[in-house]
């Protein structure tokens, strides 16, 4: 979760719980200094790159064994089952 969006969070949280809050509340340093003060449950770390992953792991031979595989779970099932899925 992003700095910006751990800071609207908080303030949705805020506003259903207690009420109407001033603008101020949840500052850009407010996320930084919630992470350190629950720094025994919460930890900053970078995000993995996903596409890169998923680049990666795309290759046309494991796309074929993918689509194959799928091919043979579907084989003898109704179009009514397809669809469902």
């Amino acid at each position: 979760m992003k700095d910006n969006e751990l800071r609207i969070l908080a303030r949705r949280v805020a506003i259903e719980k207690h009420g109407t809050f001033p603008d101020s509340f949840s500052s850009k340093k407010w996320s930084l200094r919630f992470v350190k003060r629950h720094g025994d449950v919460i930890t900053r770390k970078c995000s993995q790159i996903l596409d890169a992953k998923r680049y990666e792991m795309s290759t046309e031979e494991r796309l074929r064994d993918y689509h194959a595989n799928l091919q043979d779970a579907m084989q003898g099932l109704l179009l009514g089952q397809v669809l469902e899925l």
